[in-house]
């Protein structure tokens, strides 16, 4: 069996992808029954027993075309007044004396004494439409079915049109099946069926990228957007369409492949929506440059399987018979639906990648099969995490949201930012992926907080901040602080501070009245700072709240502490992590060991925000010892007073007992930052194997108890 590369058949445009399959299919049904085919990097392979010269001299001299005609349309030749040009070619092939083209005269025919029959003209054609359909579909000979069934689907009261060809066979003016015809004539002679003088080249260039003899002048539609004409297409400011007419009539031949998935299955994943093979509603999330106008006036989506083990006809037409994409028991719904399903398995198998076609409106009112990025097949562990976004119907809501000219401008945008994001975790579940949607869920509840009618946003769950977790200083930052409160123990998470919600049962509730919602102006300092004195001042008023209400789940190494006061630069990205991170349950989180200790007068401020049990374990306190919270240093360190508030901080541990006596007064405090992000770091949660040997700094080498005491 011989193997053919075939750099003229790609899976880019779409016109390619149908051309490979046109050849598979005409040679498997026509010339060779064991034919197979496969994707290699951005060709097609055919394999079979034909070789080079015996595939060509069976597409010139022996291919018998695939009938197709489309007298429900008023442009297809059938009706002399609706387009002359058409009428005339149509006239010719029904006069044609090749015998290769005997099923095209036999189809025509047919058509036109049902058309005879039924008494439909171009004036009444609109009226029984309907009609002529019916009969068309139960009448035809078995070689007008493929055309018909790919073309039309009779379903219900109004016949539908699968998006591959327009409606019925035509897209605008561009009527598909005239445009087929004429494209024969370029390479047929209709009376003795002999190859054209420029058959040969053209074939060559279509299947093996040779260099391309003079194109046809002639419209391609839809499926190839570069050779579609119009601005910048040729040397000019405007050039006209240009076709080769093999890739045009191989690419149709390919569209019908798809006929046998639209007569066997009606199921469909919208109410009263069409159903058709991998194809799903329009989005726009995961389509750089694709705005959201242009989702609302798109036709549909349309995405093919690429797969590298050779396959026959009969495998593929299965494939495309059955094809569909599902998450858990519903079908894929729209775009973003269907990469959470590739990247689930939930396809069928053998399939190595996906290329994703959308049909935006984009030349005029025509529709262009845009290529929009192509996804592997493979495991993605992280596709699963999307589906907590669908309680509530949280996903279903937004996903509306770009589209819809009634909200404002910056939630649709907030809107667009997460979708975009939520597919690009469904092709790669990395961690920088998570983090980006977490970022843009933040955002998003932060615009939905002004929203009246706005869905209830979900509570994520602890992996989706172990997924998110690459060790690197800003996520575990954010992650730690995002744990407050979190530990049930009366007061509320830090989630209130940063969005109008509160806690009911295990999910989030809308609280737009909410006094806790104080984080209300950019800027990661100042909002710790100010978190921090409200929490502070609450847990002297609440009964109900541990006195100490900073504790997390999540620590922070000394280091990473350190390294947080070094480097100003990152609180933008950590507080847009922190808006997601608040929304997630977060799990327990080490600290980094690397030392790099933070000076005696930083922990002489922070060890009044301990619970004094570590003050004990690190021999501060006695094991009765207390110490109450004192506010008066985070008052003098916010007024720019940070010295002060250290020998304040000293003396409130001196006067609870700790072993100071040696030092006659407080160490000094070097500068390490300014006093807004001084008094934040004091909030950020530390790790317990950070606590004990930063304590053990404010006393005495002789009092100092070692780790292996207090294990």
């Amino acid at each position: 069996m011989n193997a053919m590369l075939l750099p003229g058949c790609a899976p880019v445009p779409l016109a390619g992808w149908l051309q490979a399959v046109g050849l598979l299919r005409l040679v498997a049904e026509q010339a060779d029954p064991n034919a197979r085919g496969a994707w290699v990097g951005e060709s097609f392979v055919l394999h079979s027993t034909l070789d080079e010269a015996a595939l060509r001299s069976f597409l010139l001299d022996s291919y018998r075309p695939t009938p197709m005609v489309a007298p429900w349309n008023k442009g297809s030749g059938f009706y002399r007044a609706g387009n002359a040009t058409a009428f005339g070619v149509l006239e010719r092939f029904r006069a044609a004396g090749a015998e290769r083209l005997a099923d095209y005269r036999a189809a025509i025919e047919f058509a036109h004494g049902l058309l005879q029959r039924l008494g439909v003209d171009k004036d009444n054609l609109d009226a029984h439409k309907a009609g002529l359909l019916a009969h068309f579909r139960s009448e035809a000979p078995a070689t007008l079915l493929p055309w018909f069934n790919a073309a039309v689907l009779l379903a219900g009261d109004e016949p539908r049109y699968p998006p591959l060809l327009g409606t019925g066979g035509n897209d605008g003016r561009l009527d598909f099946t005239v445009n087929h015809l004429q494209r024969l004539e370029d390479l047929i002679d209709l009376e003795t069926g002999d190859p054209s003088v420029g058959a040969a080249g053209w074939l060559d260039e279509a299947l093996f990228d040779a260099p391309r003899p003079g194109l046809q002048k002639g419209a391609i539609g839809q499926f190839d957007p570069g050779d579609a004409g119009g601005p910048n297409a040729s040397s000019g400011f405007e050039g006209d369409a240009r076709i080769n007419p093999w890739r045009f009539v191989l690419m149709m031949e390919g569209a019908l492949g798809f006929a046998a998935a639209i007569s066997r299955r009606l199921e469909s994943s919208d109410p009263g929506g069409l159903s058709y093979p991998f194809t799903v509603r329009p989005a726009v999330a995961g389509i750089p440059g694709a705005s959201a106008d242009e989702e609302k006036s798109a036709r549909a989506e349309l995405w093919l399987p690429l797969w590298e083990r050779p396959a026959g006809w009969r495998e593929l037409r299965m494939l495309l018979a059955e094809g569909r994409a599902r998450l858990g028991r519903q079908a894929a719904r729209d775009g973003l639906d269907f990469a959470r399903a590739v990247a689930a398995l939930g396809v069928d198998r053998g399939i190595d990648a996906f290329q994703r076609y959308a049909f935006f409106m984009r030349s005029g009112k025509a529709y262009l099969a845009t290529p929009a990025g192509r996804i592997p097949c493979r495991r993605n562990p992280a596709a699963d995490l999307i589906g907590q976004f669908e309680r509530h119907g949280f996903l279903a809501r937004v996903r509306g949201y770009p589209a819809n000219d009634k909200l404002p401008a910056a939630l649709r945008q907030a809107a667009r930012r997460f979708l975009d994001a939520l597919f690009q975790q469904a092709r790669n579940g990395a961690a920088p992926r998570i983090q980006e949607t977490l970022a843009a869920y933040g955002a998003l509840v932060s615009r939905l907080a002004h929203h009246e009618e706005a869905p209830i946003p979900p509570r994520l769950d602890e992996r989706w901040i172990h997924a998110a977790d690459d060790g690197g200083l800003r996520l575990r930052v954010a992650a730690a602080l995002a744990g407050i409160g979190q530990r049930h123990d009366g007061a509320p998470p830090l989630a209130v501070h940063l969005h109008p919600l509160k806690l009911r049962g295990a999910g989030w509730q809308w609280d737009l009245e909410s006094r806790h919602w104080i984080w209300k102006a950019p800027g990661l300092a100042a909002g710790l700072a100010a978190v921090l004195r409200w929490r502070a001042l609450e847990a002297r008023r609440q009964e109900a709240w541990p006195e100490r209400p900073f504790d997390s789940p999540a620590g922070l190494g000394e280091g990473q502490v350190a390294a947080w006061l070094a480097d100003p630069g990152a609180d933008s990205a950590i507080e847009e992590l922190l808006r997601g991170l608040v929304l997630c349950q977060v799990p327990k989180l080490a600290g980094a060991k690397e030392p790099a200790p933070l000076p005696a007068a930083w922990w002489a401020l922070r060890a009044l925000l301990l619970d004094p049990w570590w003050l004990q374990q690190a021999g501060l306190l006695g094991d009765q010892g207390r110490l109450p919270l004192e506010l008066r240093p985070l008052w003098l360190l916010q007024a720019g007073q940070p010295q002060a508030a250290v020998e304040q901080a000293w003396q409130r541990l001196r006067g609870a007992g700790a072993p100071l006596a040696r030092c006659d007064t407080a160490p000094r405090l070097p500068e390490l930052a300014n006093r807004r992000r001084l008094l934040a770091s004091l909030l950020l949660p530390l790790d317990g194997h950070a606590i004990r040997p930063g304590l053990g700094r404010l006393v005495p080498e002789d009092d100092r108890i070692s780790t292996e005491e207090t294990a």
